[in-house]
Parts: structure tokens; C-alpha cells; sequence
């Protein structure tokens, strides 16, 4: 109730899907627990993907292209102007890269992006 002001249709329909205490996701579509595949949110499984197979398969790909190149952590490190615990903390998956971090990655490795993920979406 909007304190003394007539009640319109809209309000009483966001009031009736009870939202959030946000007040922008309503409470019966969003949940926030996880399970052994992921969180669940806003009706879409929202997948932790560092802690699935095919990250580690990603991280062994990037491990494996490394070492194709003839490159130790701490060479591929400095091309990427970054600490050697850098280059661990991916491989270890402690650390996740997003796509633009990706794309240096194979940028310093001279990757095929494309075969690459091939590779990782074939597996």
C-alpha cells in the first residue's frame, strides 16, 4: 500500500508478485542457491563455470598451448606484462580470465581463437 494514495492496477500487481527487497526481481522467479551445477537465478541456470569439466578442460588447453610454444610461465608472464603468479593463478584456476584477458592470452601464445575453441567445445 502506497500510504493513503489511490492504489493503481501496477502497484497492485507488483505488490501481488511480491518483489524483491531490491525491488526489481520479483521473489517467486528468483532464488540464490547453488547446487552441484550452478546457482540458480532469475529462472536461468547460471552455471559457476570455474568449477565445471569444461573450465578445467580450458585451463588444460591454455596449459597445453603453452607449452607448445615453448613457454614457461614466467616468459609468457612478461609478454603479458604481468607477475609470473599471474600466469599459475589461471592455470590453477584461481584466478579466471574473462574474454579479453582470454584473447591476450592467445594473443601472446599466437593461438588460433577459433580451433581453440573448437577444440574446447569438441570435448
Amino acid at each position: 500500500m502506497w500510504y493513503g494514495r489511490e492504489t493503481s492496477p501496477l502497484v497492485l500487481r507488483l505488490e501481488a508478485i511480491k518483489i524483491s527487497s531490491f525491488g526489481i526481481i520479483p521473489r517467486q522467479v528468483y532464488t540464490s542457491h547453488s547446487n552441484d551445477r550452478g546457482s540458480t537465478c532469475v529462472g536461468f541456470l547460471v552455471t559457476k563455470s570455474v568449477y565445471t569439466q569444461q573450465y578445467r578442460r580450458f585451463r588444460a588447453l591454455l596449459i597445453q598451448a603453452r607449452k607448445a610454444a615453448g613457454l614457461t610461465q614466467v616468459e609468457l608472464a612478461a609478454q603479458l606484462q604481468r607477475p609470473q603468479s599471474y600466469v599459475s593463478k589461471v592455470e590453477r584456476g584461481e584466478r579466471r580470465l574473462d574474454v579479453i584477458e582470454f584473447l591476450e592470452v592467445a594473443r601472446a601464445l599466437q593461438l588460433d581463437v577459433v580451433a581453440f575453441l573448437h577444440q574446447l567445445d569438441a570435448w
